[in-house]
């Protein structure tokens, strides 16, 4: 499972990176070489602290974007700005996805109150369901947004 999550952080980050630096061969390099250091640190480090920076990484690179953005709108250099604050609104539906399905997975742990495994409900299922959400919504986010540089 944790291996899955840093296969999709990891392209999260990779193409927000190609989205500033678009190179195929960077991409492919940074991705591989991303997902091998986090695989490697696996069983030293635990995997929410991976996952944290990973997404971090990812949260720093839209940062990014969103500064050259601004920066070039209001030097007239890119229009108009409904072509990428219109698509945050699914980057943002995103981040909230997250952050329940976040939620919804600490509370699904056996250490936590809400946690009974003899119990029809679990709540760390609505981990999966959010972080599902979330994975569409980041991609209705990706198809809608201009190349950076436009």
């Amino acid at each position: 499972r944790a291996r899955k999550s840093r296969l999709f952080v990891g392209y999260m980050v990779c193409y927000t990176l190609y989205r500033l630096v678009p190179k195929w061969w960077l991409f492919m390099l940074v991705y591989v070489a991303l997902v091998a250091l986090f695989t490697g640190l696996h069983n030293h480090v635990e995997s929410t602290i991976l996952i944290a920076i990973n997404v971090g990484l990812y949260a720093v690179l839209e940062a990014v974007i969103l500064g050259i953005r601004i920066y070039n709108w209001a030097r007239g250099k890119w229009s108009p700005p409904g072509d990428w604050y219109l698509p945050l609104i699914w980057w943002v539906l995103g981040l909230v996805s997250f952050l329940l399905a976040f939620m919804f997975w600490k509370w699904g742990v056996r250490e936590h109150e809400f946690c009974n495994p003899d119990s029809w409900w679990q709540w760390h299922g609505m981990w999966h369901v959010f972080a599902g959400i979330m994975a569409v919504f980041i991609y209705y986010y990706w198809r809608r947004v201009r190349p950076v540089n436009t």
